[in-house]
């Protein structure tokens, strides 16, 4: 005997939302996306403190130069732009700020006078701290171009 009428079949309701694994991708996605925007970044702000060591190099320079002409001799330290040292005739400072002596890596510029390189040596080691290197690691020298 054959049932006739309206069959129909139950449907089990459909979940939405995303698979475990979907959820995994994205967020390797996003892990790496923002990855590489730290790499980019980080490589970027070691740039701009090598730049911004150059410049105050110069700046020191400049204030060396001007000490020489205002009392004929070469400081001894560069806490002598500051000021200056007992009996210092002529000077006429302070040719810097106390902030502009450090690098940007918070380590205090090096000071030689006389200088292996010229009449002084104003320098700083770089992002290593250390004597030599390449790169973000280069030592930074009043001398270099």
């Amino acid at each position: 005997m054959a049932i006739a009428g309206n069959y129909q079949r139950r449907r089990l309701p459909q979940q939405a939302g995303f698979s475990l694994i979907e959820v995994l991708l994205v967020l390797a996605l996003i892990a790496g996306i923002g990855a590489l925007i730290a790499t980019n970044i980080f490589g970027q702000n070691e740039k701009a403190k090598v730049s911004q060591a150059k410049i105050q190099v110069k700046k020191i320079a400049m204030a060396v130069d001007t000490y020489y002409i205002d009392t004929g001799n070469l400081p001894s330290k560069l806490d002598e732009l500051l000021s200056g040292s007992n009996g210092t005739n002529g000077w006429d400072g302070p040719y810097i700020k106390d902030s502009e002596l450090k690098d940007p890596w918070d380590q205090p510029f090096q000071f030689k006078s006389p200088g292996e390189h010229g009449p002084y040596d104003i320098m700083s080691y770089g992002a290593d701290r250390k004597s030599g290197g390449d790169g973000r690691d280069a030592d930074i020298g009043n001398w270099m171009s």
